[in-house]
């Protein structure tokens, strides 16, 4: 009687084995499929001109949209250069953009790394809080007609469309890397090889980059990738520190980075909006990252 009884046990623990190994597989692969960054795919210039000047006509045959985000993007490469546009319709991500500023930044392992971004355009400043009180008049808490206390007043359309029209008609921007905490400010769009511009039409914020590839003589800041690589590409906009506006460094320190802010690694809808005193809103950080493959040029029929 004990032997066959072993005999099943043991067949029954190599089959326990085998299962548990095979559900070890399977759930590894869900794991890495589902963790994923979304792979976008650049195309090779070629003859195409592309002029950074925040005008999206020559991006018409060449836009893709990300739908999570309700994001339009385009991206072309040659030997030297990355070439990014996209534009933006969501009111919640306008307004993180307009206090916090936006740093786009370029990874060249394919991961999150930021060791190398570009912010423009640079967090709005104390200077541009519109004087106009948005919205039905509401508590206390107020300076200069708007709400600081656990979170800020909403912006109407005329005020969000006002202020993104100065954003955008600024003409410096921020290099930041490779050490941390490391920024270089330029005074003009078109610094050392890196060129950006953006514009604010129909509601949309328009923007486009042009970024080296590679390093060199004229070329101090760049990705440090050649074409045929992945890239990391990160959007990011970080939730200010609502109750501090400084003159110049817009809110929440300067640029809108500042110790202690939420790295944007928490749940959020689809609104990016949190809850807070009726009338004010408290947005997420915005945070996007996707990978980039790096085109190649194609071979000519022979």
């Amino acid at each position: 009687m004990e032997g066959p009884v072993n005999g099943d046990s043991g067949q029954m623990s190599d089959r326990l084995l085998v299962l548990c190994i095979t559900a070890a597989i399977a759930i590894t692969a869900l794991l890495w499929s589902g963790c994923g960054k979304p792979e976008l795919v650049s195309g090779w210039r070629g003859e195409r001109t592309v002029v950074i000047d925040g005008n999206d006509g020559e991006w018409q045959d060449a836009r893709h949209l990300y739908e999570k985000e309700n994001l339009v993007y385009g991206i072309f490469n040659d030997a030297r250069y990355l070439y990014l546009y996209f534009n933006l319709s969501d009111r919640a991500r306008q307004r993180q953009i307009a206090r916090s500023g936006l740093t786009v930044w370029l990874d060249a392992h394919g991961g999150k790394g930021k060791t190398f971004g570009i912010r423009y355009p640079l967090a709005m400043t104390e200077a541009d809080l519109p004087q106009e009180r948005p919205g039905p008049a509401a508590g206390a808490g107020r300076r200069g007609g708007r709400r600081f206390s656990g979170g800020e007043a909403a912006l109407d359309p005329g005020q969000l469309d006002r202020l993104m029209e100065r954003l955008v008609s600024r003409d410096d921007f921020e290099i930041l890397g490779p050490l941390e905490d490391q920024r270089l400010r330029s005074s003009g769009l078109n610094t050392a090889g890196i060129e950006v511009a953006a514009s604010w039409s129909d509601g949309r914020l328009i923007y486009e980059l042009k970024v080296p590839l590679i390093r060199g003589d004229d070329h101090a800041y760049a990705v440090g990738a050649r074409a045929n690589k992945a890239l990391g590409l990160g959007l990011e906009a970080p939730l200010p520190n609502f109750g501090q506006v400084t003159r110049r460094g817009g809110l929440g320190g300067s640029g809108g980075l500042g110790p202690g802010l939420s790295d944007g690694r928490r749940g959020r809808g689809r609104s990016g909006l949190r809850g807070g005193r009726p009338g004010s809103f408290r947005p997420e950080p915005l945070e996007l990252w996707a990978t980039v493959q790096l085109a190649v040029p194609q071979e000519k029929p022979r």
